[in-house]
């Protein structure tokens, strides 16, 4: 893709350059969102910079990257992502070109549909785009469970043992799962997000429930970069999940997810558990409908990616 140079209403010293993300823009672009108050997205920059479904773009001025925009193919499905802007560059619109950028990637890719999460300062942008609001995403926290030594691995923290009604129970990743996991994933989501399982699955990230006739019913994959993509069809199975994912975690520590708010049950119980809200990201769709599930999404794979 060639660099698209970007003037402004308000003057710059000098104006953007839109062009593709190398590998080594990973950490310089980290570093100017690290600054912006997002924290360290380094790890998932360095993997969009180099995973064939992911067209990473920063935004340079006099040479400084100022911002960064992901576009993610999940098949027919693309998801807007990283839309940052440094601070100081706010308001003059590189926000939109980025996005717009972003955008005319996925449509290239032949994605027809497009969604992303929004916050409260980026929704009027996607409004302005062509984007509408589907629902919202209650943020949820709880305190970790388990003793740190559990955080190591997955073999000695899940929970192995049937429930009382026999209905399913927990055990760690075996490769036979792998297209029982694709298949559930793509119902839930409506995405073809198999490029990503694919490589992030394994014995030591991810927790599966089974039910006793050996139906794989649920999972929980931790990603490189932290976060925990968590389906699950059937409620039970979605908040065993997630409390294994508690109880693997290191004491003292806080354990995050992200849930639709259309699964009122689930939430209601995770409350009754323990978690608590904290701030909400709006889904934001544009182009041909998605056939998904949101009752059966637990967590994501990152606010890019969905």
């Amino acid at each position: 893709m060639a660099c698209r140079r970007l003037g402004y209403d308000r003057p710059m010293d000098d104006p953007a350059t839109i062009r593709p993300m190398r590998p080594e823009d990973a950490d310089p672009a980290a570093e100017v969102m690290i600054g912006g108050g997002w924290g360290d997205r380094r790890k998932f920059l360095a993997f969009a910079a180099r995973h064939a479904a992911c067209r990473p773009f920063v935004a340079e001025v006099d040479g400084r990257i100022v911002g960064t925009g992901v576009a993610t193919v999940n098949g027919s499905v693309g998801w807007v992502g990283m839309i940052f802007v440094d601070e100081a560059l706010r308001g003059r619109g590189l926000g939109t070109t980025l996005t717009t950028t972003v955008m005319d990637a996925l449509e290239a890719a032949g994605c027809r549909s497009m969604a992303l999460l929004a916050s409260p300062l980026g929704r009027p942008v996607y409004d302005r785009l062509g984007f509408s609001a589907e629902m919202d995403y209650r943020m949820l926290v709880a305190p970790a469970g388990g003793r740190p030594e559990e955080a190591i691995g997955v073999a000695g923290a899940i929970d192995r043992a049937a429930d009382e009604d026999g209905a399913s129970r927990l055990r760690a990743y075996a490769p036979a799962d792998l297209q029982a996991i694709l298949e559930l994933d793509r119902a839930a989501t409506g995405e073809d997000r198999s490029h990503l399982l694919r490589e992030v699955v394994g014995p030591d990230e991810t927790v599966v429930a089974v039910r006793v006739s050996g139906e794989l019913v649920g999972f929980d994959a931790r990603v490189p970069w932290g976060t925990h993509p968590t389906v699950a069809p059937a409620l039970p199975d979605g908040i065993r999940l997630l409390d294994a994912r508690r109880r693997r975690s290191a004491a003292g520590s806080d354990v995050r997810t992200a849930i639709p708010e259309v699964n009122r049950a689930g939430l209601a119980v995770l409350e009754n558990l323990g978690w608590r809200g904290e701030r909400g990201l709006t889904r934001m769709v544009r182009g041909a409908a998605i056939d998904w599930h949101p009752d059966a999404i637990w967590g994501q794979v990152n606010y890019a990616i969905g």
